[in-house]
């Protein structure tokens, strides 16, 4: 007998599997993880399929060993790897941790026996406001789902979410085990082994744990499902952990849970009923008329006094400001009109090109006079952390000011500082989440809220939205005065979280459905250094790709460090076929992000 093994290895999609002879006395089934020698050692990989003959030439080596206990549902991961455009082995290498010399005794149990084409079972979403109310939720998902002794496994968007829930489940669940990129070989092996055995009946992981083995498992959680980190973006497979649940629990026949501050609109798009959030009532401030009224900086005159009553009082100041996305705004002095595109009418940011237009990408000059009044007194309103501190600082001399921003990605986050103001980017919530609501929180403020949805984005909408809602909570749960400061107050997003969250959902999704964005359909991006518009093989692709129905656009675009890059973006209906199709005219010099 011979069997085809994937090696946990980055291998490209033309080496997909191997034939190894199967000793006698050795059993194998489809899924099993084995050890086999490669090369000038021993690998682990996952048996593909077992057969009588073999096509493959010269003399073959024999399975070493199948490692009890661990059996990956083969399906998912041959679909994982034509859905994401990637190869076999790579997807493997992503969901196998790394086996270390020494580990926990290998004892058979019974195995997770997938059943494949069965219709999803419809989980349920809760909406949780506040860190207490999102632990309960989550033990109340888990007690139904391991009755009878079945296991759950929960999905976190963060290590910082992971250590929240591990921390405040392992009193009613201490068998619990957790699983991330940041646990060492031996930890993340023996995590794995635990739940796969089924002596563990618990297993909270990052997105890397959505396929990993269980002996029974009864349900799975998504935890803070609106989070992009479910998301992998950063290199392949740029898979996405919430597909790949829906996937992996339609296939088992169990539920899909959801945890969220702020329901996505993809949640909403399979369940019109989701329950809607409900945070703080919103105060909102139209800073046009601030800077009409001569007040020309960001922090308007009510927002000042009410950081002075949060301070005597006793209480902290928290302040968030958005300065991703969004340089200076340029600003008439005489009449405070704000410079804005000719093309979609939104605020343009002074950057060193000139004004561009987060939403449309539109670029022009910086005016030498106003547009509306035709004065000549125009200037660049700085929005930097740092410019912010120095001005409130100024307002309020005896305020200590602590700033939060993250100055690289995987920055370790620091203890909270101890201060009156704390004024920060989006680390105060990435840092900082559950633990300002152990903070006597007397004031929670947004100092420019339009540059959340000024990006060139589909999303835009849904993540300003998920980002205000998480202050609102905070507010609401202090019960702090929640203010927002604007330059359109009639936005949809801050609509949404006065009151009117069933229309935003409707709206969004309606324009979304409209041009066939997801989650009403698929957003494919492919990239590559290598290529560039013009070239002779791009251009045969795309006419590939036109012929198999995708609606196509290309660009050249600019990123870090000066890397240019070409970029087609597709979309398509989400059908698995035609995806695969799709995908399959692409070469591995494209690199492919996909949305659902």
């Amino acid at each position: 007998m011979f069997a085809e093994i994937i090696p946990a290895l980055r291998l490209p999609p033309r080496f997909s599997f191997f034939d190894y002879l199967i000793p006698e006395g050795l059993n194998l089934l489809p899924g099993d993880v084995v050890k086999v020698p490669f090369r000038s050692g021993l690998i682990a990989g996952v048996v593909r399929s077992v057969k009588n003959e073999t096509a493959q030439k010269g003399t073959l080596k024999n399975v070493s060993e199948r490692i009890a206990g661990l059996r990956f549902d083969i399906n998912i991961l041959e679909w994982a790897a034509r859905a994401y455009g990637t190869s076999l082995p790579l997807v493997v290498f992503t969901f196998l941790p790394t086996r270390p010399k020494r580990e926990i005794d290998d004892l058979e149990t019974p195995l997770e026996s997938p059943t494949p084409n069965q219709s999803s079972v419809t989980g349920r979403v809760e909406v949780s406001s506040t860190p207490d109310e999102r632990l309960l939720a989550h033990c109340r998902m888990i007690r139904q789902a391991i009755a009878g002794g079945r296991q759950a496994l929960i999905l976190a968007a963060e290590e910082a979410d992971l250590r929240f829930l591990a921390d405040g489940l392992n009193r009613d669940f201490p068998r619990l085990v957790t699983l991330s990129g940041s646990l060492g070989i031996k930890e993340s092996w023996n995590s794995m082994l635990a739940f796969a055995r089924g002596s563990a009946p618990l297993l909270i992981g990052t997105r890397l744990a959505v396929l990993t083995p269980a002996r029974d498992l009864g349900a799975i959680i998504i935890d803070r499902e609106e989070d992009p980190s479910h998301k992998q973006g950063e290199a392949n497979p740029r898979y996405d952990a919430r597909e790949l649940a829906a996937r992996r629990a339609s296939a088992l026949g169990i539920p899909l849970g959801v945890v969220a501050e702020t329901p996505s609109i993809r949640a909403f798009h399979q369940n019109p009923n989701t329950p809607l959030p409900s945070g703080a009532e919103t105060i909102l401030i139209n800073l046009k008329n601030e800077w009409k009224s001569g007040n020309p900086g960001l922090l308007s005159e009510q927002l000042l006094r009410s950081v002075a009553e949060a301070r005597q009082n006793g209480k902290i100041s928290v302040l968030f400001h958005n300065r991703k996305g969004l340089g200076g705004l340029v600003v008439c002095r005489d009449c405070r009109d704000v410079a804005a595109c000719q093309s979609c009418r939104q605020p343009m940011a002074a950057e060193r090109s000139g004004l561009v237009c987060r939403n449309c990408r539109t670029v022009r000059d910086i005016p030498l006079f106003c547009e509306k009044c035709r004065g000549p007194r125009i200037a660049v309103q700085k929005l930097g952390v740092q410019r912010l501190a120095q001005d409130l600082k100024k307002a309020i001399p005896q305020a200590t000011i602590a700033e939060i921003a993250r100055q690289k990605e995987g920055q370790t986050p620091p203890p909270i500082p101890s201060a009156d103001v704390l004024l920060g980017t989006e680390a105060l919530l990435h840092w900082y989440r559950t633990r300002l609501y152990d903070l006597p929180v007397g004031l929670v403020g947004v100092i420019l809220a339009d540059g959340l949805w000024h990006k060139p984005e589909y999303q835009a909408n849904e993540e300003a939205l998920t980002i205000l809602a998480a202050f609102s909570n905070l507010a609401a749960g202090k019960k702090a005065p929640f203010l927002v400061q604007t330059l359109d107050p009639d936005h949809r997003v801050l609509q949404a979280l006065s009151g009117r969250a069933a229309e935003f959902y409707k709206a969004e999704l309606e324009d979304r459905t409209r041009l066939l964005y997801p989650p009403a359909g698929l957003l494919v991006r492919l990239t590559s250094e290598k290529h560039r518009p013009n070239d002779r093989e791009t251009q045969i692709l795309l006419a590939a790709l036109l012929r198999a129905g995708a609606k196509t656009s290309i660009d050249q675009v600019t990123m870090p460090r000066r890397r240019t890059m070409s970029r087609i973006t597709l979309k398509i209906p989400k059908d698995d076929q035609m995806r695969f199709k799709i995908l399959s005219l692409v070469d591995p010099t494209w690199t492919i992000d996909i949305d659902s």
